[in-house]
Order: C-alpha cells, then sequence, then structure tokens
C-alpha cells in the first residue's frame, strides 16, 4: 500500500496517495510495524505539504519524527528535520527553518546518506536566496547537484537547475536562468514529474514577463496553473494567479489584473503563505498606482514591506521601497522619493541585483538634476 501510495505522489495523484498511506498505516498498527508507520506518516506529511495544507503536514512529520527518536531511527530523523524545515521555510520562518535543516545534516554527513545531504543542501540554498546570500545559495545548489549527478538523482537534477536558475534570475543574468529552467524542464517533462513542470513553466513565465514577452510569460503561468489545478497545488495556483494577475495589469487591463492577484492573496492567505501575500500586496500596489490611486498603492506597499521585513527578505524589501520612492516622486516629494530610492539602492547592491543597482541610481540622479 505505501509504495503505492509513492507512486501514486509521483504521478501527482495526491488523494489516490493518501487513501494508499493511510490504508498503509492501518496494516502497520495491527502488526505494530512501528518503523514502516514512521514511513507513512512522512509519506503522508509530504502529500499534504504537497496540497499546502502546513499544519497538517507538520503534525505528521512530528509523528514520524516522534517514533524515529524513540526507536533511534537516524534515516527517519535525518528526513523529518529536513521535511520540518521545508515546512517553516514556506511559511517563512526561515531561522526555525534553517536549524532543522542544519540537524539533517549534521546526521547525514555523519553517515554518509548523501542523498538526503543533496536535498538539504538545496533547501538551504532557497534558503540564502530569499535571504539575499546570492552567493552562499549558489554554494549550496551545487553542492546539491553535483551529488545529486553522481548518484543518478534526477529529480533532485530538475529541483537544482531551478535553484540555480532562481539564483541567475535574481542577479539578473535572465539568458542563463533560462538555459538552467529549461534543463529542469527537460527532465521533470522526461520523466513525467508535474510538480517539477508547473514549477518550471512559472519560472519560466517570470522569465518572460521580466524580458517584455507577455504573451509567452500568460502561456507558461497558464500551464503551470493548468497543472495546479489538475493536481490541487494550492502555492502553485497563488502563483500562477499572481503572475497573471500582474501581465494583465502591465497591458492595461487592471480591473483582470487585480482580480487576479486577489484570488492569488486569497489563496496565500489561506496558507499562511508570507512571502506570496507580501508579492501579491505590492503587485497590487502597482495596479492601484497605475489608476493614480496613490494612497491606497502606497498602503499596499507599505504591508508588503511590513512582511518582507518580518521575513528578513532583501529583495522583496527594496522592491517595495523602490516602489514607494516612485509614489512620492509622483506626489512631488522629492527628498521622500530619494530616502526611500536610497534604501532600495544600499539592499540591491548588498544582494547583487545589478540590473536594479543601475535603475535605480538612475532613478536618483534624474531626482538630482531637477
Amino acid at each position: 500500500m505505501g509504495n503505492l501510495g509513492l507512486i501514486y505522489q509521483t504521478r501527482g495523484q495526491l488523494d489516490k496517495a493518501e487513501e494508499m498511506h493511510k490504508k498503509s498505516i492501518e496494516i502497520a498498527e495491527k502488526l505494530g510495524l512501528q518503523e514502516w508507520i514512521a514511513g507513512e506518516y512522512s509519506n503522508l506529511g509530504l502529500v499534504y505539504q504537497t496540497r499546502g495544507q502546513l499544519d497538517k503536514a507538520e503534525e505528521m512529520h512530528k509523528k514520524s519524527q516522534e517514533i524515529a527518536e524513540k526507536l533511534r531511527l537516524p534515516v527517519i530523523m535525518a528526513t523529518q528535520y529536513l521535511n520540518l524545515g521545508l515546512i517553516y521555510q514556506r511559511r517563512g520562518e526561515f531561522d526555525k527553518s534553517e536549524e532543522m535543516h542544519r540537524k539533517s545534516l549534521e546526521i547525514t554527513e555523519k553517515l554518509r546518506l548523501l542523498g538526503i545531504s543533496a536535498m538539504t543542501y538545496g533547501n538551504l540554498g532557497l534558503i540564502y536566496r530569499t535571504r539575499g546570500d546570492l552567493d552562499q545559495a549558489e554554494e549550496m545548489h551545487k553542492k546539491s547537484l553535483e551529488i545529486a549527478e553522481k548518484l543518478g538523482l534526477q529529480e533532485q537534477r530538475a529541483s537544482e537547475y531551478s535553484g540555480l536558475g532562481l539564483v541567475a534570475q535574481t542577479k539578473g543574468d535572465l539568458v542563463e536562468a533560462e538555459r538552467l529552467h529549461l534543463k529542469g524542464l527537460e527532465i521533470a517533462e522526461k520523466l513525467r514529474l508535474p510538480v517539477i513542470m508547473a514549477v518550471q513553466y512559472c519560472n519560466l513565465g517570470v522569465i518572460y514577463q521580466t524580458e517584455g514577452q507577455f504573451d509567452r510569460a500568460e502561456e507558461m503561468h497558464n500551464k503551470s496553473l493548468e497543472i495546479a489545478k489538475e493536481l490541487g497545488l494550492q502555492e502553485i495556483m497563488a502563483d500562477a494567479y499572481g503572475n497573471l494577475g500582474v501581465i494583465y495589469g502591465t497591458r492595461g487591463d487592471l480591473d483582470k489584473g487585480e482580480k487576479m492577484l486577489n484570488k492569488s492573496l486569497e489563496i496565500s492567505e489561506k496558507l499562511g503563505q508570507l512571502e506570496g501575500m507580501a508579492s501579491e500586496y505590492g503587485s497590487l500596489g502597482m495596479i492601484y498606482g497605475m489608476r493614480g490611486n496613490l494612497d491606497r498603492a502606497e498602503e499596499m506597499y507599505n504591508k508588503s514591506l511590513e512582511i518582507e521585513n518580518k521575513l528578513g527578505r532583501l529583495e522583496g524589501m527594496a522592491l517595495d521601497y523602490s516602489n514607494l520612492g516612485r509614489i512620492y516622486q509622483k506626489r512631488g516629494d522629492i527628498r521622500k522619493a530619494r530616502e526611500y530610492w536610497e534604501k532600495a539602492l544600499e539592499l540591491f547592491r548588498k544582494i547583487g541585483m545589478q540590473p536594479e543597482v543601475k535603475k535605480v541610481r538612475g532613478w536618483i540622479e534624474g531626482l538630482e538634476k531637477k
């Protein structure tokens, strides 16, 4: 039953996977197979994680961890630290997430459990990128990719190409980012890994958005949304709606853009996904700004900034400062505009986002000419 559950999980058939894992636990409890039960709780946790049901996922992983600690099962312990770290990461609790990943790494490096080490390095890479430490993030993703290639872990390879693509994207190297995301997508399509496919379509959509290829970007986000809806992947649905909202807004269809962004925000709020909420508040600020409703736009940017500060996301904070500066520029408050843009410039420099550094520096120089 448990192995059938894993097959359904890989296919993205989450309801069927949940049913199989629950049946497996029921049988294992009758037979007193505690180690098997621990493994099945872990698998159920992954099903709930994929759906975005993080509280339920945390409960399952903690049940698995409790059994593993009692029976002294280091492999399961390391796996549960990793899984709990992922949950805290998605909630924006990055310090707690890093602590869990480090605990996992301590066990896996000692026992040479390379497969779990690869996943842990990859997740640490995502944490460092979110914090704006791009060099450290790249180092972690490369460590993970090296192990995955050595062991032939194709799914992990696909994930790490995605992680490295995101680092390149943040640095502004869109050509390299696209190359890496396409590599990840190629593996995911070959292995029929729908979750990774949905993520990669989303990543490619963001690149095409940034390049101004809106039709191509829309196509990618709709592909991502189609998979996410079919599999009930709430977090990916939120990302797709949010990105589509930005595309419609940029094209001038502000009502449709706002509708998409509110759909995204509703899902993110339901999931307690702070990073998504911050992003959607920022995008709604853009919509209100385009309508000329500067007070409402400022309110949205400040809501986003409050969350980004809480999460310690330097990139998000920089973008919000940048947008707030534009609000004050439109109001004619040059002093306040410069103050926000200088804050944004400092953060973009710290992260190493050179295209943004150039853009904001140009804005500040434009103020000085007035």
